[in-house]
């Protein structure tokens, strides 16, 4: 009220940067991987405000790091600090917890399970865009027979930024419970992974389960990039009417791609009358046997939406996609979250 303007600093005690404070003295952390207890169990840390005519005063608190069961510091199978320890930890949390990364090191992180990681069976965050430094990726080499990379058997929960390579099972297996309780919701989301060289489906979702599946670089599986069901190619049906999976989600049509500025994409969309859809476009090296797409290069996002017959033709441009990946498919996500399968691949003409 008397024009007083003050300012903080923390000049002493603040280890790698682990601690930040803002305009309001309001203390947070500024980098997760310098919070280790093993390494530094607590922080003395000096705090300095100043005001606007130079007056100063300081003050030194101590915070005490203790160790949280959530955040993955090892690339070991099991015990404290392993993604294993994590998962079983949300499980038995209430609420909704959020494992994070802070490994040290510059990475890949490769954490290769010698049996299955536990099914996530609450709803829980993995977010490995966390890891401070390198990529987290989950090796399914040695985790046996019908192994998946990661079981969602619950709701309202996300997988983000991990690479799941290389198990005899699907990269991502998500089965909803049948209902959620009051005030949540039955999806999960799955974003910016890269799945590639499993056995089975890059994501399988099963009946009566539903994904938004976004922004992910899924190719080179044994079986389709997205399944809806667990019964390999779900053809379109007119009107999209059908439940199931993601309800069966409708997938876009694209009729040609051609060199522009960038390159430009025409197509269509048969769905539920009067909504809005938003489609994700990639390339790859080559197309699934089936015909039906993955996608190795994520190319952008775009919108459309359905007249009251259902129907959506679009054409957008996009960027070029990288040297020797010509084949296009796109995904399509209804404005509540569900993710078709990838359509036809559409050769880029030269």
């Amino acid at each position: 009220a008397d024009g007083t303007v003050v300012s903080f600093a923390i000049p002493a005690g603040n280890i790698d940067g682990a601690f930040a404070i803002d305009s309001a003295g309001t203390l947070t952390v500024a980098n997760s991987a310098a919070i280790n207890p093993a390494v530094n169990p607590s922080f003395a840390l000096t705090v300095v405000v100043t005001d606007n005519d130079g007056y100063t005063a300081s003050a030194t608190m101590t915070v005490t790091v203790t160790e949280s069961p959530f955040i993955v510091r090892n690339t070991n199978d099991a015990g404290t600090g392993s993604l294993r320890a994590a998962i079983l930890a949300a499980n038995a949390a209430i609420g909704i917890e959020t494992i994070t990364f802070a490994i040290d090191g510059a990475g890949p992180h490769v954490i290769t399970p010698t049996t299955p990681l536990p099914a996530v069976l609450y709803p829980a965050n993995i977010d490995g865009s966390t890891q401070p430094a390198g990529a987290v990726v989950l090796d399914g080499s040695l985790a046996g027979s019908a192994a998946d990379g990661i079981d969602l058997w619950t709701y309202n929960s996300t997988i983000n930024g991990l690479t799941i390579r290389n198990f005899s099972g699907n990269g991502i297996f998500v089965q909803t419970p049948a209902r959620a309780p009051a005030g949540g919701t039955l999806l999960n989301v799955i974003e910016n992974n890269t799945i590639t060289g499993n056995q089975g489906d890059g994501v399988l979702v099963a009946t009566g389960s539903y994904a938004s599946i976004l922004n992910n670089s899924i190719y080179d599986n044994g079986q389709l990039g997205i399944d809806l069901g667990g019964d390999g190619v779900t053809p379109n049906d007119v009107g999209d009417p059908d439940v199931g999976a993601s309800l069966l989600q409708n997938y876009p049509v694209l009729l040609r791609a051609e060199p522009g500025k960038g390159f430009w994409v025409e197509g269509r969309l048969n769905s539920l009358a009067n909504l809005d859809f938003t489609l994700d476009f990639f390339a790859s090296a080559e197309c699934d046997p089936t015909g039906f797409g993955e996608g190795q290069h994520y190319l952008g996002t775009r919108s459309t939406a359905t007249d009251a017959d259902g129907n959506a033709r679009f054409g957008f441009g996009l960027p070029y996609p990288p040297e020797g990946s010509p084949f296009i498919t796109a995904t399509a996500t209804d404005e509540n979250g569900n993710t078709s399968m990838w359509g036809h691949c559409q050769m880029l003409r030269p």
